[in-house]
C-alpha cells in the first residue's frame, strides 16, 4: 500500500440517518476495501441499525461514551466507555 488517507477534524462524508450521524472517514478506497472507518453518534435511547453483515469488510467499534448493545448471530454483547 503506498496510499495514506489523513481526514480532517471537519473532513470526511456527512451522512445523517434521522436522529444518527455518521461521519465516514476512510471508505475502503485507500485500503483494497479491506478497512473502512466511520465516526458515529447515536443519541441516548436511539436505536441503531439493524443486524447486518458486510461482504468485504469487518466492522470494529470503540464506544467512546455511554454504552451501546451489539449481536453477532444470537449473542449479544454490551461493551461500555473506552472498550474496543
Amino acid at each position: 500500500m503506498t496510499q495514506v488517507s489523513v481526514v480532517a477534524p471537519d473532513g470526511g462524508e456527512a451522512i445523517q440517518l434521522g436522529p444518527i450521524q455518521m461521519r465516514i472517514l476512510e471508505d475502503g478506497k485507500t485500503t483494497g476495501h479491506r478497512l473502512g472507518v466511520g465516526e458515529i453518534t447515536i443519541p441516548p435511547g436511539t436505536a441503531g441499525p439493524p443486524q447486518h453483515r458486510h461482504a468485504q469488510h469487518d466492522e470494529g467499534f470503540y464506544v467512546v461514551s455511554g454504552t451501546a448493545r451489539f449481536t453477532v448471530g444470537d449473542t449479544p454483547t454490551t461493551p461500555s466507555r473506552a472498550l474496543w
